[in-house]
């Protein structure tokens, strides 16, 4: 076998921790104390010396990063409301009862009628109200127009 070909040498085994000649250390390494947390308020001379351009906390305590006040204890802003999942598929189901021997409409109204609770529920975290009734509506149309075909056609 040519030097070349041979296979690499096994990784050396693994020794005493730390190596030998290492002091035994703690871990992990100390580091600077923490400072305590909430951070406590600045004293009376602190707060002489603050800026003109920092104005005194409003009644509800110091503004936050994102207009709110400090009585709202870390509360970030609300997200901006999102489409019910449901109301887009009670319309689209609707829409499509005609074509599914009237099954879509039914499936329109079921839908609907959940998706409206489910906003209203929300409390502001579901839109799509609008989409909903138009569910419900279109699968109360298509519903009345499958019974009426049905029955024109057996007289």
């Amino acid at each position: 076998m040519a030097p070349a070909d041979a296979p690499p040498p096994p990784p050396p085994s693994p020794g005493p921790w730390p190596p030998p000649g290492q002091p035994q250390g703690q871990w992990p390494p100390p580091g600077p104390p923490a400072t305590p947390w909430p951070p406590a308020a600045p004293s009376a001379g602190q707060a002489a010396r603050r800026p003109a351009s920092h104005s005194a906390p409003g009644p509800g305590g110091p503004q936050t990063p994102w207009g709110g006040w400090g009585n709202e204890e870390g509360r970030r802003p609300a997200t901006a409301p999102r489409t019910s999942p449901l109301a887009v598929a009670a319309l689209l189901s609707a829409a499509l009862g005609w074509w599914l021997f009237g099954l879509g409409a039914l499936a329109g109204i079921a839908l609907g009628l959940v998706s409206l609770q489910q906003i209203q529920q929300s409390n502001g975290s579901l839109k799509g109200r609008g989409l909903a009734i138009a569910g419900i509506a279109l699968g109360a149309a298509f519903c009345v127009a499958y019974l009426l075909a049905i029955i024109l056609a057996y007289l």
